[in-house]
């Protein structure tokens, strides 16, 4: 599968090991863009979107450590334009993790292609900690 994404393996991995969890921001739909974020790949996949009180909320189906969980998340300080790092608790079978989302748009003209060939305009890795973590695309959407 390849993929084109702006972020650095150095950026991730630093957000991966919680680098940015400090910096967590209330859970404000304003923050992130009002439709419905849909990603994913062969196995597993995110909804991501605001509810009613006007805080995000997500719905992740993923390999069986996790199974279906979902659960409000928080706005974590924005890398660039365009970008979202996304976290909150996740629930893998009965343990208790964080699930950290992080969302990125693909190059310019070089779209994000999921392991069934279709493109996307965006890139997405959802971390489960323990529970494993997921690499895939996604679009924003109507609801």
């Amino acid at each position: 599968m390849r993929s084109a994404c702006p972020w650095s393996a150095a950026g991730f991995a630093l957000m991966l090991a919680g680098g940015l969890v400090a910096t967590v921001l209330p859970a404000a739909a304003a923050d992130f863009p009002k439709q419905t974020f849909r990603g994913g790949n062969a196995g597993w996949g995110v909804v991501i979107g605001a509810n009613k009180a006007g805080t995000l909320h997500y719905d992740l189906i993923a390999p069986a450590r996790v199974g279906v969980s979902s659960g409000p998340l928080s706005v974590v300080a924005k890398p660039r334009i365009g970008q979202y790092a996304l976290q909150g608790p996740l629930k893998s079978g009965d343990r208790n993790d964080e699930l950290i989302v992080m969302i990125a748009p693909a190059a310019a003209g070089a779209p994000c292609r999921d392991s069934a060939g279709r493109s996307h305009p965006y890139a997405v890795i959802a971390n489960g900690g323990r529970a494993g973590a997921w690499y895939g695309c996604g679009d924003f959407g109507a609801d």
